[in-house]
């Protein structure tokens, strides 16, 4: 995300930080549709001697372990960004990026880009290759992002980051296994509708649970089409809201974008508690999950606005460090809700995500800002 808006000038940045979300959610379909294709066929490998088996999941595992092979290996061909390296006093190979960035896009040779010198921001730096270089660079560059002035501004990102995911993970994640549920019950009802709210549908499995305390052979259970179709869907809605949000950043700015995403996010949280059909589960679902993405990153593109190139990305690695713990938390605790109070588990959802609105309101005015 850094080097995505270190790449743009500020009038583009928010607008295309928050287009590369349609790019997660298109991925998204691409691994649903894959999950589609594999997991129900009756593929089962067994080797040495049925000591390993490897059902059609676990080759679905496999092959969905591909993309992130094929990204890093696609990393390598990217040059560094041309704003670090001004700042590093390494101005000549900043405007060598400049001119292939220039021929890319413009299809012109590089001798014909316009700009011909750069300004110089930063002084020539000699890399340190000492022992343990790497965590003393490290130590360096976080001790000043939890000073003034940045303290302020981390705290708030990395607490609005942390509730942001802990919701939208919470729900994601167990979206399949609620979905599921829903859809076997409505086989029961001819027209479509569970006369129970959610909490109500799922009472029934927990109070079903029982201790095991002898070995069972594990069947395979078979996933509802409607889970893989649904969750398609979702990720095509968050696509579009991604694509509506990045004209929006630019009309209403981040501060004003990120209140309506709380604000919409926690009542439809609230409503998912109602929802008597999987067909309102997934509507009030798919616009939870999607405005909480574009919540999450929003914040990203805040943290980059504010803070200055040296600390930049160690700032976003750090905001994105709470986001998973939030994602740790919000998935057991959800867990540990739906075991013990299933309506306290909506409680929390829409109190983190209301709560979060209050938070986005002390968050400073980065419409248009240069970067540091």
């Amino acid at each position: 995300m850094a080097f995505i808006a270190e790449c743009h000038a500020s009038k583009y940045r928010a607008r295309n930080l928050l287009w590369t979300g349609i790019f997660a959610c298109l991925s998204g379909i691409f691994i649903t549709a894959l999950a589609w294709l594999i997991i129900p066929q009756p593929i089962r490998l067994d080797l040495f001697d049925g000591l390993l088996s490897i059902p059609s999941w676990r080759v679905f595992l496999l092959v969905s372990a591909t993309p992130s092979l094929v990204a890093s290996i696609t990393l390598n061909f990217f040059g560094e960004s041309p704003k670090f390296l001004m700042s590093r006093g390494r101005n000549e190979d900043a405007m060598k990026v400049f001119k292939r960035m220039y021929a890319l896009n413009t299809g012109l040779p590089k001798d014909t880009y316009p700009v011909k010198t750069l300004i110089k921001e930063g002084k020539d730096r000699t890399e340190d290759r000492g022992r343990f270089s790497g965590f003393r660079q490290g130590l360096s560059q976080i001790r000043p992002l939890f000073r003034k002035p940045y303290f302020r501004h981390m705290i708030l990102v990395c607490a609005l980051e942390f509730l942001t995911l802990s919701g939208l993970n919470s729900i994601r994640l167990w979206l399949p296994e609620l979905l599921s549920k829903m859809l076997n019950k409505e086989k029961t009802y001819d027209d479509g509708f569970v006369p129970a709210t959610l909490c109500e549908l799922l009472t029934p499995m927990m109070a079903n649970a029982t201790e095991i305390t002898e070995y069972v052979k594990c069947t395979p259970h078979v996933v509802e089409t409607g889970v893989y179709a649904n969750t398609m869907i979702i990720n095509g809605i968050g696509g579009l809201g991604y694509l509506v949000s990045g004209y929006l950043v630019a009309k209403l700015g981040k501060k004003i974008l990120l209140f309506f995403i709380y604000g919409i996010g926690g009542a439809c949280s609230i409503g998912m508690y109602w929802s008597a059909s999987s067909n309102i589960m997934v509507g009030l679902t798919s616009v939870f999950v999607s405005l909480l993405s574009i919540g999450s990153t929003v914040i990203v593109s805040v943290v980059v606005d504010l803070i200055p190139t040296d600390q930049r990305s160690m700032a976003v690695c750090l905001t994105m460090m709470f986001g998973r713990m939030g994602a740790l938390v919000g998935n057991l605790s959800f867990a540990a809700l739906l075991d013990w109070n299933c309506a306290y588990l909506f409680i929390m959802l829409a109190s983190t995500t209301l709560g979060s609105t209050g938070l986005a309101f002390l968050l400073p005015v980065t419409k248009g800002a240069a970067l540091k």
